[in-house]
């Protein structure tokens, strides 16, 4: 399964993105999530990680104290996770998930992310998440 992040809405304080889940079955599943700022708006991190490809893990977080699901090697960051979160203050560049996204922040993270959970514990593939900037 691959996941897609599309970047849609840009501002120095935050990224809102929707995010796609297509799975075998051509079931979609659509969540919204939102992330620091994008590196050519913002100088310093916390920022949006590069755009690509990156394959996803479920592993343990010591920071969060749980496992969740691990973007892995994105490069210049370690530790980037989809997790539970409203605003982008809630990341150090981490993708917070929500069922909606509204002017600063996104609402229902942890319905989002035990859904987001659910639909890939169950599948047994290899997963992908890829970062994709929407020219709006």
């Amino acid at each position: 399964m691959n996941i897609q992040v599309n970047r849609f809405e840009r501002t120095k304080d935050y990224t809102i993105s929707r995010v796609t889940l297509k799975d075998y079955k051509l079931n979609n599943y659509t969540f919204y999530a939102i992330e620091p700022p994008v590196h050519y708006l913002k100088a310093v991190k916390p920022y949006a990680i590069p755009c690509g490809t990156y394959k996803l893990l479920y592993t343990w977080s010591h920071r969060l104290k749980k496992n969740t699901w691990q973007v892995m090697n994105v490069p210049g960051f370690e530790g980037i996770r989809v997790h539970s979160g409203n605003y982008a203050k809630d990341t150090l560049g981490c993708l917070i998930l929500g069922t909606k996204a509204n002017v600063d922040h996104v609402e229902n993270s942890r319905i989002a992310i035990d859904m987001f959970n659910d639909i890939l514990s169950k599948l047994k593939e290899p997963i992908t998440i890829t970062y994709i900037e929407i020219n709006v």
